[in-house]
């Protein structure tokens, strides 16, 4: 067994270990921009259930600059890739421009999508997404 089934089992014991502490947010797929530059989200969202922290500690960005996240949100099942527009780049399987509805009905931007790739799937582990404050 490598490392990497020994992560993804890891993984798997947290999500059932932490089901009672999971809420639910929904994401709503960027599939591209129209005519005038504005962003095209899906029409209907997805729910997942996930680990969501409220005011976490500030964050580094892959830059190094600092952080102000107002809620950090980890999704520990497997998100299917969104297929976008045509000639649009998406990042898979959550992209910066998504929008992600919070527990509480509230959503930020999405500043930074940390993980770790399974070199099996290339996608991550699992999903974590930072939501900053407006």
């Amino acid at each position: 067994m490598g490392f990497d089934a020994v992560i993804r089992g890891g993984i798997a014991t947290l999500d059932s270990v932490t089901k009672s502490l999971q809420a639910t947010v929904t994401i709503f797929p960027w599939l591209g921009q129209d005519g005038f530059g504005k962003p095209i989200l899906a029409a209907t969202g997805v729910a997942y259930k996930a680990i969501v922290e409220y005011d976490p500690a500030p964050d580094r960005g892959a830059n190094g600059v600092t952080l102000v996240v107002k809620a950090k949100v980890m999704i520990l099942q497997p998100i299917p890739p969104t297929t976008p527009n045509a000639n649009m780049a998406r990042l898979n399987p959550i992209d910066n421009r998504d929008k992600v509805v919070l527990p509480n009905g509230t959503t930020g931007p999405i500043v930074g999508t940390p993980g770790v790739v399974d070199p099996t799937t290339n996608r991550p582990y699992f999903a974590e997404i930072l939501i900053g404050k407006v």
